[in-house]
């Protein structure tokens, strides 16, 4: 949900805070302030400003005590001020790590100004970087560094995930989830073991026997019997939990191997209502955060360069059957917008006798004249162009 923004909420409050303390740090000669949660630090003897985001620390410190509250926000401070820089090529390599992120992250850094983060895609919604883990700081690979470096993308990643895999497995039964086992380390790459190939090999005589992989935040990874129905449907509901209140929230969808390689794919449980309902719900809940982190952005960049473009939210429901649906909004009146890609898509709007549900191939099979494709916007978006009077008839016929 959006939020009001300004100086007088505490977003303002706590960018004014950080701003004033980072002022204080010898080396630093300016800060600006571009908005709620958001600065550029000027550095003497640097070459260029870094630019801050304050949204994780902001939900970081949020409820803490004071004194975790206070090494929280120094640690930020300490790597905020310090820039290692990166290393060339191969000094680099070793520091090299896997990590995964929501595509909504894409979005974000896509509009920061900064250069270019290279990614690909690794999971629905989730797509996985490469860092590069300093003592004091942690920055990720952008475009440009693999053309400095001269070295393909591919080599990089396979670099970064063989540092990791190299190291030992931090294995730990969970308190949270009985029967589950979590993997407690390192500090910011837990999630990422699940793009180390052989994990599921290495864990199944801990687990006992096939298991399933949950990594609700990135500094979660929760493993589970995949034959135990009950722990399945406890450690579902807890990961959904955990994803919906992280500060740095990655999915609450189930995975499973899907080759040795290290390829992973979203869990098909067997036909159980229950486990099915429950996989869809996730499956949901994530687009849903992704697009809203895609939706924050958009607004923001069409508010300032003053296109008129309608950025629709997805909307997720429970059905009264248990089934949890996502629908996208068409409403008249709108000659230009962004929808996202849904379950159903309704169709309605002032002047409209009725709402329209219509299942979204079909819709945008049946209104094709009036969608457009939107290249690169990810996740992905349709682009609408007015309302679909002529078929109308078509879609009222293929509503649910």
């Amino acid at each position: 949900m959006l939020g009001r923004r300004g100086r007088g909420t505490p977003q303002g409050a706590f960018t004014d805070e950080i701003r004033g303390l980072l002022l204080r740090i010898p080396g630093v000669s300016g800060v600006d302030r571009r908005g709620d949660l958001r600065l550029t630090v000027h550095r003497s003897g640097h070459q260029g400003p870094l630019e801050v985001y304050l949204e994780n620390l902001f939900a970081e410190v949020a409820g803490v005590g004071s004194e975790e509250r206070q090494a929280r926000i120094g640690q930020f401070l300490v790597m905020a001020s310090r820039d290692e820089g990166k290393a060339d090529w191969p000094d680099a390599s070793a520091s090299l790590m896997p990590g995964l992120k929501g595509i909504g992250w894409v979005a974000q850094s896509a509009t920061r100004g900064a250069k270019p983060v290279a990614w690909t895609p690794f999971a629905p919604f989730v797509v996985k970087v490469t860092a590069v883990d300093q003592p004091t700081s942690m920055s990720f690979v952008t475009e440009d560094d693999l053309g400095r470096w001269g070295v393909a993308a591919a080599e990089i990643e396979e670099r970064a995930v063989a540092n990791l895999g190299s190291s030992e497995l931090p294995l730990a039964e969970s308190e949270a989830v009985p029967g589950a086992f979590h993997i407690v380390g390192p500090d910011g790459y837990a999630s990422s073991w699940l793009a180390v190939p052989g994990l599921f090999d290495a864990v199944a005589d801990a687990v006992g026997g096939p298991a399933l992989a949950l990594v609700p935040s990135r500094d979660t990874f929760c493993l589970v019997p995949l034959d135990d129905r009950d722990r399945v449907t406890a450690a579902l509901a807890w990961a959904e939990e955990v994803y919906t209140q992280a500060p740095r929230r990655l999915s609450p969808v189930p995975y499973v191997a899907a080759r040795s390689d290290g390829a992973v794919a979203v869990w098909q449980p067997p036909p159980d209502p229950g486990l099915v309902n429950a996989v869809a719900r996730a499956e949901r809940i994530l687009a849903l955060y992704e697009y809203d982190e895609q939706r924050a952005v958009l607004a923001d960049l069409f508010e300032r360069t003053g296109e008129d473009v309608f950025v629709a939210k997805l909307l997720v429901a429970e059905q009264p059957d248990g089934r949890v649906v996502s629908r996208a909004s068409w409403a008249k009146g709108v000659n230009n917008g962004l929808l996202p890609r849904a379950d159903l898509v309704m169709l309605g709007g002032e002047g409209v006798i009725e709402t329209l549900e219509v299942p979204w191939e079909a819709a945008c099979t049946i209104a094709a004249d009036f969608i457009e494709a939107v290249p690169g916007m990810e996740p992905a978006r349709i682009r609408i162009v007015g309302w679909p009077e002529p078929v109308m008839a078509e879609l009222r016929a293929a509503a649910v």
